[in-house]
């Protein structure tokens, strides 16, 4: 095989060593981590549902634990609807009023996700407004109808989870690596 061809096969495979990393960042599952708490704080126990937008499947179900946390892990990072049903201790069912009805819609990244919940004395089902850093209606999707509403999850990275700026660092290595082995080849086959 001739010196020009090695370049070739370099040229071609450099590509898609770099994109590789990038490519396995973007298709990383999501996971929500979902509190639930009344007006005063105390944690409160429910059943989380994550649907799909448009009223599709349930792509993962939950149960608060005693600190009032739910974690719904293996989720498609995209737009969802998070559904709470329970009841307040004193009884009164827990509902989500208004356009949240059919779930309060959140923008799953990759990694972990934190969605404060607040419950009101008469059930309803909230963003936290001390938690959460922008109001509702307020964090709007690219190219998302103007008038739907949607909360506000702030994305905040796992413990050990990786970063963008780490997956580059490896794209980078494992490019050079592959180049520098090209290199110990055709330095070899000269010497033959």
């Amino acid at each position: 095989m001739s010196c020009s061809r090695y370049w070739l096969a370099l040229l071609c495979a450099l590509p898609l060593a770099l994109l590789g990393p990038a490519a396995s960042f973007a298709q990383q599952p999501a996971e929500l981590v979902v509190s639930l708490r009344d007006a005063r704080g105390h944690a409160l126990a429910a059943d989380i549902s994550v649907r799909a937008p448009a009223g599709g499947p349930v792509l993962a179900h939950a149960t608060t634990d005693a600190s009032g946390v739910a974690t719904l892990r293996g989720l498609p990072a995209s737009e969802a609807r998070v559904l709470v049903a329970g009841r307040m201790p004193d009884g009164t069912a827990l509902r989500q009023p208004g356009d949240d009805a059919g779930g309060l819609r959140v923008w799953l990244a990759a990694g972990a996700t934190r969605l404060d919940l607040r419950a009101e004395a008469d059930g309803s089902v909230v963003p936290d407004p001390a938690t959460m850093v922008v109001p509702e209606g307020l964090a709007e999707q690219p190219g998302a109808a103007a008038s739907t509403p949607a909360a506000a999850a702030a994305p905040t990275p796992a413990a050990g989870a990786p970063t963008h700026a780490r997956e580059m660092a490896l794209g980078w290595l494992l490019a050079a690596a592959f180049g520098l082995a090209l290199l110990v080849v055709l330095a070899a086959r000269r010497r033959v």
